[in-house]
C-alpha cells in the first residue's frame, strides 16, 4: 500500500470518528434538554406527553382517564406482592401509566421511548398525596407515611414550596374532602393541623387526595 493510500484512510477514518463525535454530543444534549423540559410540565401534560408517545405503539383504552405514578426508587415497588410480577422488570425512573376502569396498567422507559409491560395491575383503592416542600421536610413527612400510612396512601408526589413555609407550620389539606378521617390522622402524626392550601402555594393537579405543606419541626418537639 502506497503513502499516499495509507494517508487517505486515515484522513477518512478521522472524519468518521470526528462524526460519530458529534453525533454522540448532539444526543447527549439532546436528551438532557429532553429531560430538563419534562421537568417543568404539570403532571397532567406528562401524562399527555407519554400517552402520545405509547399509543404509537400501544392501543390505549378509549374514554378511560390514565393517572400516572413515577417509580423514582423501583425497588420499593418490587415489593409489592400483588403486583410484584408487574414491577419486576422496572427500573428507577420508569412511570406507569394506571387505567383504573380497566385495570390496566402500562410500564413505560420515558429515558428510551420503550413500553416494557402491560397487564392487570390491581390498584389500591387509597390516597395519593403530594408533599410539599424543602427537600428535607419532604422526607422526614414520607418517613412517616411509610412507617405509619403505607396502607392508606397508595403513592407520593413531591415539590418544592414557592414560599418558604413557617416552622412547625405544617399544613395537611382534604382535597376532595372525602378523606376527613386520614387527614386527621396525618396531622396528629406530622405534629400539624388541618387546613386549606396556604395562601402563595400552588395546589396539586387533579387525582391528588390529599396535600401536605411539610414545615421544618419547631425547637424542642
Amino acid at each position: 500500500m502506497t503513502k499516499k493510500k495509507v494517508k487517505k484512510i486515515i484522513l477518512i477514518t478521522a472524519d468518521i470518528l470526528i462524526i460519530l463525535g458529534l453525533g454522540f454530543t448532539s444526543g447527549f444534549f439532546y436528551l438532557k434538554y429532553s429531560n430538563e423540559k419534562n421537568k417543568n410540565l404539570t403532571t397532567e401534560q406528562r401524562i399527555t406527553k407519554y400517552e402520545k408517545e405509547i399509543s404509537k405503539y400501544y392501543t390505549l383504552p378509549v374514554g378511560d382517564k390514565a393517572s400516572m405514578i413515577d417509580l423514582k426508587v423501583a425497588s420499593d415497588f418490587k415489593k409489592d406482592e400483588v403486583n410484584k410480577e408487574f414491577f419486576k422488570d422496572s427500573s428507577d425512573g420508569d412511570v406507569v401509566s394506571i387505567y383504573k376502569t380497566s385495570a390496566l396498567g402500562i410500564l413505560y422507559r420515558p429515558s428510551t421511548r420503550k413500553i416494557i409491560k402491560t397487564g392487570p395491575l390491581q390498584i389500591k383503592d387509597n390516597i395519593n398525596a403530594s408533599i410539599i416542600g424543602k427537600k428535607a421536610d419532604r422526607d422526614a413527612v414520607i418517613a412517616v407515611l411509610k412507617q405509619a400510612f403505607k396502607n392508606d396512601i397508595y403513592s407520593a408526589t413531591e415539590a418544592d414550596a414557592k414560599t418558604p413555609i413557617a416552622v412547625g407550620g405544617t399544613v395537611v389539606v382534604d382535597l376532595t374532602g372525602k378523606n376527613a378521617e386520614l387527614v386527621a390522622k396525618l396531622a396528629t402524626e406530622l405534629k400539624g393541623k388541618i387546613g386549606n392550601v396556604p395562601e402563595g402555594q400552588d395546589k396539586p393537579a387533579d387525582g391528588t387526595g390529599v396535600a401536605i405543606y411539610a414545615a421544618p419541626q419547631a425547637t424542642g418537639i
